[in-house]
């Protein structure tokens, strides 16, 4: 019977040397908090075993060998509870094994009880520790089943720890005690390395998915940027193509004047307007090169300047098709906030172009004015030619859309002006939106208005709005 106790001895110290070797090896090769708790857990039992191996001479020397046995308890229960990713307090496990240490000592001390009593609370304190680890690896088990098995185990080792308190103390019940303590550990010797490297396994897999999904949202990100610059350089191309059109426009009735050799006051004019006209498409080319560096430049200017401009650039077209352009007066009281050249080039002169294109000859347009607050002006373009059709005003806004269609007189466009006059308005805090109404009998009230909002204030700060409006009327 000695021999086998020897030998079941040998044979746990050597699995837990072994164990102890490993996880000692693998926590200095990866750090890992898990290998160290394993690496105590394995040191604590072989320390268990001599200690029990050694204090067999009375009762009392066994109940005080096994309440050493709290401590690779204490350390399973840790080790355990690092694979779920929870915290166990320490000072849980501390008081647990505290209180029942103390109480085993307490009745040996007093001489309270029988075997059982005294070793009564060790055999409880360790089954608190164990079955609240069981509890919470069963709790966890969903899609590891190797949480179940280790959950098994506990609940076995509660049972046999309960069991030391109640029959160790009974003849050839320590060859059993050690057999059944053999069992266990060589299941222990087995799963736990296997349940380490699945844990190891999983959060490896869960540490390359977010380096996935990082990568991803990185790839996302450098996409939408791309074609956020792709969209914008798409965006510059339609600018310019689109605002330079006109200044060519009048440059080529010019140059066609002095091709036919009509050399009079017309003509002087025309090459001023020509020189204009050239002047114009080097601002919209600054304009363009200020928009791609996204630096708008917005100034405080007066709007008289804005409109005056556009009044001369349209002048001819205007005269050409015998359109009155009435302009609200109170726009002399107003400054506002914007980058001059844009605002003049791309936003003013495509709305009154189009206010051109689509009226009929001997019509009206109107620009009126309102302020809205202390610090936004509201500008109204209004002409009552053709309007505009729903199934265009939908999308009027949109680059890829069909808004392209002929004016009143034939006139042709890209359909673009509305929609680079909203991005160039968004760019520096402005708005624009748009009401119209159309017929097919053309002396029906059909009409367009296109409002345009930007950051503005009077001139007179001591003027009231109100003031204005009754101006205005």
């Amino acid at each position: 019977m000695d021999v086998l106790i020897k030998t079941t001895f040998t044979i746990i110290l050597c699995f837990s040397a072994v164990n102890f070797a490993y996880n000692v090896i693998g926590y200095f090769s990866s750090k890992k908090r898990d290998q160290l708790l394993l690496a105590n857990f394995w040191l604590a039992l072989i320390v268990n075993f001599f200690i029990q191996g050694a204090a067999q001479a009375d009762e009392n020397q066994i109940i005080a060998s096994f309440a050493f046995s709290l401590l690779p308890a204490s350390l399973l229960c840790l080790s355990l509870f690092s694979f779920l990713k929870k915290k166990i307090t320490n000072r849980f496990l501390f008081t647990n094994a505290s209180i029942a240490i103390i109480l085993s000592f307490t009745f040996i001390v007093l001489d309270i009880g029988n075997f059982t009593i005294r070793a009564l609370p060790i055999s409880i304190g360790g089954a608190i520790a164990m079955l609240y680890t069981a509890y919470f690896m069963t709790k966890e088990s969903k899609g590891r089943p190797l949480f179940k098995v280790a959950a098994f185990i506990l609940i076995l080792t509660t049972i046999h720890g309960v069991n030391f308190a109640f029959y160790r103390n009974q003849p050839g019940n320590q060859v059993w005690g050690w057999l059944t303590a053999y069992a266990l550990y060589q299941v222990l010797a087995a799963l736990l390395p296997a349940l380490a490297l699945v844990e190891y396994s999983r959060d490896e897999k869960n540490r390359l998915t977010q380096i996935i999904n990082e990568k991803t949202q990185a790839l996302k990100a450098s996409n939408a940027e791309l074609a956020a610059n792709v969209g914008f350089k798409e965006f510059l191309f339609k600018t310019l193509s689109h605002d330079i059109a006109t200044p060519i426009m009048i440059a080529m009735n010019s140059i066609n004047l002095l091709a036919r050799g009509e050399y009079d006051e017309r003509t002087t004019k025309a090459l001023n307007k020509t020189k204009v006209s050239l002047d114009k498409i080097s601002e919209i080319l600054i304009d363009l090169r200020s928009l791609e560096i996204n630096d708008p430049h917005t100034h405080q200017i007066p709007l008289s300047e804005c409109v005056e401009k556009i009044e001369n650039e349209f002048s001819v077209m205007l005269q050409d098709k015998q359109i009155d352009l009435n302009v609200d007066p109170n726009i002399q009281d107003v400054i506002v906030e914007v980058h001059p050249s844009t605002f003049t080039n791309s936003v003013l002169s495509n709305i009154l172009r189009n206010a051109i294109k689509f009226s009929e000859r001997n019509s009206k347009i109107n620009i009126s004015l309102e302020m809205r607050s202390k610090n936004r002006v509201l500008i109204c373009i209004e002409d009552f030619g053709l309007g505009v059709p729903n199934e265009i005003l939908e999308n009027i806004f949109h680059f890829s859309s069909e808004s392209s269609r002929p004016g009143t007189e034939g006139e042709q466009g890209t359909g673009w002006g509305l929609p680079i006059a909203q991005t160039i308005l968004k760019n520096y805090g402005g708005d624009i939106y748009i009401e119209s109404q159309t017929s097919n009998d053309k002396n029906s009230n059909s009409f367009t208005r296109v409002f345009i909002e930007v950051n503005g204030f009077l001139k007179n700060k001591s003027q009231k709005f109100s003031e204005l409006k009754e101006t205005a009327n």
